[in-house]
């Protein structure tokens, strides 16, 4: 286990999974960003929290942003990851957040 962050991955776990009044919750969107300078451990953080739950959703990804994130990329990895398919593929970024939106739109 890495030293130094339970405490955080488990405030963050805690804030993506539960309701404030109700206990856990599955039906409402959540965002958690986690910030600061490079060399922190942001990424790792962020990589624990998803190992510690993804097996809690049906529909799951992990993606990394940098500095100057390539959208087309992180779309792309999006798309690969949640439909379970690794073959590349060749669109541009309208019509990789369309069918983004196609897959998520019932979840």
């Amino acid at each position: 286990e890495l030293v130094g962050i339970k405490g955080p991955r488990d405030c963050i776990i805690k804030l993506l999974t539960y309701e404030a009044d109700s206990g856990p919750s599955r039906q409402q969107l959540k965002v958690v960003s986690i910030v600061g300078c490079g060399g922190l451990g942001k990424t790792t953080l962020a990589n624990q929290v998803y190992k510690e739950i993804n097996g809690q959703f049906d529909c799951k990804a992990f993606v990394s942003m940098s500095q100057k994130p390539d959208m087309r990329k992180i779309l792309m990895d999006l798309l690969s990851q949640i439909l379970g398919n690794g073959s590349p593929m060749c669109f541009d970024e309208q019509r990789l957040i369309v069918k983004l939106r196609e897959f998520l739109k019932d979840k």
